[in-house]
């Protein structure tokens, strides 16, 4: 081949019209700017032959023009070279969202940090205090009252005048809806009524009842609950049910009534009639106090009085709060006169009246000391902020108490003028320090009985509670994934420190414990943290790093000697028994979603999480509001889009009648036999083991089921468990005969005998949900005298197929949450609410008008399967006069037999009354993928089956 015919490329050189050359035409392609090509270049291509037009590859059209893609008259622009700009990264970095606010920089004070840290470390001088009330009685804003009086905030003038502070509300989510969902401590210094300064740990709690659980870990830290009460709605469901978490737990009580204003401002009332309504207010949680069932063993003082100093009237929104001795100390210093204080205060409220005349105290005349004094004035300033000119009322503040107005704040709004007029007559909070100062300090308040374990030292210490013992802390809340609000009972908590942190499920091993090193160490103020080296006895603090705690944990010393126990878990409550079943929309998310859920369930503390044998994760709440913030809060963390099912509830199964047959199960090798027999529970005793206040490891309890529960000695002495928890109470009993059982032989299978009743009435036979309110007893049991054919896996599903039988023959029932409701709204509301209910299975049980309002507060129940939207729903049909709360009261039977196959359950339409539980049964089975249907035959012999058939046992 000779060389020259080819270049370096190895391509054919040479006369095209040689013979043994390729004559190849090339066509070349170009289009005008509206993609077509030109007259010429179409009359060039016609005139070549066509079967020698050969067009490359990299010529051919594989894409429509633009003309084509956008259609005929749409301007396309294609830029030639970079538009965008040189600081905009071409690969933009992941952002980091923010759901708290934080101030990144310590505010000013007007105090300095270090000396309210060394105030700290004087317990006679520290007070740890929970603020709780109902929603929207201002708590958070009493709070804002405080902060602003010892902060310098740069806050905007629109916020300062107009809008709520609301401090401690530091989520994106709180923010935005203007309510308060988790819990926020802060550390204040202020000072009482000689200038004197006390060191304040306050934690603000929310007010809505599904948030209840942030109240119970908000009382566990500290050692008085301040409860605020709305003077115009009294008191309502979210105080009474702080007020009896605190009677429980035994902590001292004071009461603010808040949102005097209102009287003035809103309802209008007269002097004489706004002192009856206060009366009246105060009066009823007199009255709630003493009816209430734990007034025997509250320890404190359970009556409430303005003279008795554990009242304080106040108006948070205008900044201002009083009690007897410091509105008389404010006389004292306004007119200038040394006088007793004490003595003055006392006169101030009660049957007592002044004469005017005389110049002296009666004990009958026309004015209350109150209202003359106290209740006369406020409605004076009020009269003349609103209705005096400015300079009229410039020159009437300076000669009535030495005030000058600026010319800005009196061409303000009114409202702020009041604001500011109060806020410069009264002061500061002197007042609320010198109520509170007048309860006990963290050193003389005994939490030892929160220690669940036996150690008479570490007992000791906690109710010495000094600075210069054993390290014993309690960290009660993850309010992030690795920071812990806790508080410090013994001991000091130093940075650098060597510490064990034990976590809520731990029992004597090495699974629930991590040892590491104080590394972040602060004192919580709300939208800040102050990092300190140290924390002294009685305070509460927050601690970082610390990942391994779900829900509560426990902190020791690293010298504190070994066997450790924890503290006792958190009494939330509520319950829950709202659910969704929620999945990621993009099925490769999962691994995302089940992180962001290990992180909710440290930050929600009463949410429960659950995987069930479909693979469907299911996640339980107390109520809507509960769940909707647990949804907004997960989406965020995982930062994926997450499905959610309709609301459903949780179940659970009981009996309410005794097995009418004895069914005898075998094990799966036939070796061993056991027979078990089913029966309710006494109702008094279940609720006591549900709500706590009877322990299965309390000393004596067969004592205490023979004298307060009526069980007989042979029963008592025969209980084996109960359980699984205290959410699901259930028994346990050997009523076995010694001539008839080998007693030896079943004391020694008895713990392989627990685990299987604990697993059965973990998930029932109806629907796999958990039993409740059943009472187990074994009549008669056979096992092999081969260990190995009496192995814990022959036991186990034996006992368990056995408590299914016992259940089974004893008139099994569905049971169903039911809420309790109360609903604030004007009367003539109140049909339109009744007939919402009606439609829900619910009814209203009383009613009663708020005195001196046109409110009236109405009491009911409402299934909790049938509440999804009813808040929502009243509002709606109330035209937002309604307030509504729901919260769990109990459980009750679903009407109708789970097991009768001849009910006629409707498609697309609502169950009949006596259908629903077959209804309930039915769907719940399919929903979990549950096969078949509940039936006695699946857990014994086909013979005894039909022996019960026969003799009409068993259809």
């Amino acid at each position: 081949m000779d060389e020259d015919l080819y270049d370096e490329f190895g391509n054919l050189i040479g006369d095209p019209q040689d013979s043994d050359a390729e004559s190849v035409d090339y066509v070349f392609e170009r289009e005008d700017s509206d993609g077509q090509q030109s007259d010429a270049e179409v009359k060039d291509a016609d005139s070549r032959e066509t079967g020698q037009q050969l067009i490359v590859h990299e010529e051919k059209r594989l894409y429509p023009t633009m003309s084509e893609t956008f259609g005929e008259g749409v301007e396309t622009v294609v830029h030639m070279s970079d538009t965008q700009s040189i600081a905009e990264p071409l690969v933009k970095p992941k952002e980091t969202k923010v759901f708290k606010i934080e101030d990144k920089k310590l505010p000013k004070t007007s105090y300095t940090k270090e000396y309210l840290l060394n105030v700290l470390e004087v317990p006679s001088k520290v007070r740890n205090v929970s603020l709780v009330g109902s929603l929207n009685s201002g708590k958070t804003s009493f709070l804002d009252m405080l902060i602003l009086e010892t902060h310098q905030l740069k806050i905007s003038k629109k916020t300062r005048n107009y809008k709520k502070l609301r401090y401690t509300d530091n989520t994106k989510l709180e923010i935005e809806r203007g309510v308060t969902i988790k819990s926020s401590p802060m550390s204040l210094l202020l000072q009482n009524l000689k200038d004197n300064s006390t060191a304040f740990n306050l934690i603000d709690t929310p007010g809505h009842v599904d948030f209840a659980d942030e109240v119970a870990i908000a009382q566990r830290l500290t050692d008085i609950s301040v409860v605020v009460v709305d003077v115009v709605e009294g008191l309502t469901i979210g105080a009474k049910r702080a007020i009896d978490n605190a009677l429980m737990e035994n902590i001292e009580l004071a009461f603010i009534i808040n949102k005097i204003d209102r009287l003035v401002l809103e309802l209008k009332l007269p002097p004489l009639d706004a002192f009856h309504k206060i009366r009246n207010d105060i009066d009823e949680i007199n009255t709630y106090l003493i009816g209430n069932k734990l007034y025997e063993s509250y320890q404190h003082q359970c009556t409430i009085s303005p003279d008795i100093n554990n009242v304080l009237f106040a108006s948070a929104d205008f900044n201002f709060c009083f009690n007897l001795r410091s509105f008389a100390k404010l006389y004292s210093e306004r007119l200038d006169v040394d006088f007793d204080i004490d003595a003055f205060a006392k006169r101030l409220w009660g049957n007592i009246y002044y004469d005017e005349s005389r110049n002296k105290f009666t004990t009958k005349g026309e004015k209350r000391s109150f209202i003359h004094f106290i209740l006369e004035p406020i409605y004076k300033i009020v009269t003349q902020v609103i209705s005096q000119p400015p300079e009229e009322l410039k020159k009437t503040m300076y000669k009535s108490f030495g005030i000058t107005l600026s010319k800005d704040l009196l061409k303000s709004d009114p409202q702020v003028l009041l604001r500011e007029m109060f806020r410069l007559i009264f002061g500061n909070s002197r007042g609320f320090v010198d109520v509170i100062e007048t309860y006990s300090s963290p050193e003389k308040h005994s939490k030892n009985d929160l220690y669940t374990g036996s150690s008479p030292d570490i007992k000791a210490a906690i109710a010495k509670s000094s600075s210069d013992g054993p390290l014993i802390a309690h960290i009660s809340k993850m309010i992030d994934p690795t920071v812990g609000v806790g508080r410090v009972f013994s001991g000091t908590l130093k940075k650098g420190d060597h510490i064990k942190v034990l976590g809520e499920n731990y029992n004597d091993d090495d699974e629930d414990l991590q040892t590491l090193t104080v590394q972040e160490l602060f004192i919580p103020g709300g939208r800040y943290k102050v990092p300190v080296e140290e924390v002294p006895s009685g305070a509460i603090f927050l601690l970082g790093g610390i990942d391994s705690i779900s829900k509560t944990g426990t902190i020791y010393g690293s010298t504190v000697p070994e066997p450790l126990s924890i503290f006792k878990p958190v009494n939330h409550l509520n319950k829950s028994v709202f659910k969704v079943v929620i999945e990621p929309q993009i099925p490769t998310d999962l691994p995302k979603m089940l992180d962001g859920l290990r992180k909710i369930n440290k930050s929600y503390c009463g949410v429960e999480i659950k995987v069930e044998e479909s693979g469907e994760h299911v996640v339980f709440g107390s109520g809507e509001l509960y769940l909707d913030s647990l949804m907004y809060d997960l989406r965020n963390v995982s930062d994926i889009n997450i499905k959610i099912s309709d609301p459903i509830t949780k179940f659970s199964e009981t009996v309410v009648d005794s097995s009418f047959t004895k069914v005898t199960i075998r094990s799966q090798n036939e070796q061993n036999s056991i027979t078990i027999i089913a029966e309710p529970l006494e109702e008094d005793l279940a609720r006591d083991l549900e709500t706590g206040k009877l322990q299965t490891s309390q000393p004596r309890i067969n004592k205490t089921l023979r004298d307060v529960y009526g069980w007989d000695s042979l029963a008592a002495r025969s209980l084996w468990s109960f359980g699984p928890d205290s959410s699901t109470p259930n028994a346990l009993l050997d009523d076995t005969l010694t001539d008839e059982v080998d007693k030896p032989m079943l004391t020694q299978m008895k713990d392989a005998i627990v685990q299987g009743f604990q697993w059965a009435v973990r998930e029932g036979p109806l629907t796999d949900e958990p039993i409740r309110g059943v009472k187990f007893k074994i009549i008669d049991a056979k096992f092999s005298k081969d260990l190995m054919q009496r192995g814990n896996g022959q036991i186990i599903p034996m006992v368990r197929r056995a408590c299914y039988s016992a259940m089974l023959t004893s008139t099994p029932k569905l049971m169903e949450p039911v809420y309790n409701f109360e609903i604030v709204s004007t009367a003539n509301m109140i049909r339109v609410i009744e007939a919402l209910l009606d439609k829900r299975r619910g009814a209203v049980l009383k009613g009663s008008p708020i005195a001196a309002t046109q409110l009236y507060k109405i009491h009911g129940f409402v299934p909790v399967i049938d509440c999804a939207g009813l808040e929502t729903d009243i509002r709606v049909a109330t035209q937002g006069q309604a307030l509504v709360s729901l919260y769990f009261e109990k459980w009750a039977v679903v009407p109708g037999d789970p097991l009768d196959k001849d009910v006629f359950i409707p498609k697309l339409k609502p169950a009949p009354v006596q259908g629903l539980a077959r209804d309930f049964v039915m769907k719940t089975r399919k929903r979990k993928g549950l096969s078949g249907e509940p039936s006695l035959a699946k857990y014994i012999d086909k013979e005894l089956v039909d022996q019960l058939k026969e003799l009409g046992l068993l259809v």
